[in-house]
């Protein structure tokens, strides 16, 4: 049973390193400035209030 566990561990590890690029990327992108967020949050704060 031991030697059927351990090619079932390699096959999630592939994907799992496959995601963090994929944020990584989204992070390094310019789309999400934080000063356009902090602009939305704010906006976003004062229609919720009002």
């Amino acid at each position: 049973m031991a030697r059927s566990a351990k090619p079932r561990k390699r096959k999630p590890a592939s994907q799992r390193s496959k995601l963090p690029r994929y944020v990584v990327k989204l992070h390094e992108d310019d789309f999400f400035d934080e000063e356009d967020a902090e602009v939305l949050r704010f906006d976003s704060f004062d229609d919720a209030v009002e």
